[in-house]
């Protein structure tokens, strides 16, 4: 009598046991098809940079014809430097400094950069010193603000492709980054397609 006692509760605990393995192999699963699906999702900056890495470039001649000659009332000083797909060039002698680099092909990552560390980073402030992301007219930008010489930068991606940065580099023109980009037209980039 002991006998199929003993032998019906080890299969009873067999059962139990078997059931157990398949709910934990079913809810391991669902854990690793959530890691899966959370990975794949990519985020707007590496949707970006994956478009981007698959476009061509634009050569020097073409960043050149592109560069803007005037700044509102500040000409484009004599020198316009080009280095690889950078380029970059000081207006009203010196008073105000723009680089334009084209974030295509190779440099791909640069805007993905920018657009996750926009997302993610929060401002960041310091004695004299700030970090300030913010949406002006549309587009977010990146501004650092150093307060006692009025020098400021302000970082932004163009047309989810150029990655441009504006500064007043001339410590007797002091600027926030509001000044800075009320200075600044964005039209004048209206040659970067």
């Amino acid at each position: 009598m002991k006998r199929p006692i003993l032998i019906t509760a080890f299969l009873f605990l067999l059962l139990a046991c078997q059931e157990k393995e398949k709910q934990g192999l079913t809810q391991i699963k669902q854990v690793l098809n959530q890691t899966k699906s959370t990975q794949q999702e990519e985020s707007k900056g590496q949707i970006v940079a994956n478009k981007l890495a698959n476009t061509i470039p634009l050569n020097e001649d073409q960043l050149r014809d592109a560069f803007p000659k005037r700044i509102n009332d500040l000409a484009v000083d004599d020198r316009i430097t080009v280095i690889g797909q950078q380029i970059i060039g000081n207006f009203g002698n010196h008073k105000i400094t723009l680089s334009v680099m084209d974030a295509s092909g190779i440099n791909s990552q640069a805007a993905a950069h920018f657009l996750d560390s926009y997302s993610y980073n929060k401002d960041e402030f310091s004695e004299g010193f700030k970090i300030i992301r913010k949406e002006r007219n549309g587009i977010k930008t990146t501004s650092d603000y150093y307060i006692n010489t009025g020098q400021s930068e302000i970082r932004f991606l163009f047309r989810d492709r150029y990655y441009i940065t504006l500064a007043n580099n001339n410590t007797l023109i002091q600027m926030t980054p509001d000044q800075l980009w009320d200075s600044f037209d964005v039209n004048v980039l209206a040659n970067f397609r």
